[in-house]
């Protein structure tokens, strides 16, 4: 099964439509693997994070 490479663009608009700037890249499946492990990567240090918050939090309140 061949994988597809995608063109990807976006477009930041601007008060002066002189000054808006498109960007524009090739999303291959490397790509989109890459983005998809990352996302995962991030998702999982946002979770402990929040828990390592949360539970200061509950270890304060029983202090007091």
């Amino acid at each position: 099964m061949k994988q597809r490479i995608e063109t990807k663009t976006y477009t930041i608009e601007k008060k002066n439509p002189q000054h808006n700037q498109e960007w524009s890249w090739e999303e291959g499946p490397e790509l989109r693997e890459f983005i998809k492990r990352q996302a995962m990567t991030r998702l999982h240090e946002d979770i402990k994070l929040n828990k390592k918050v949360t539970d200061t939090e509950a270890n304060v309140e029983s202090k007091s």
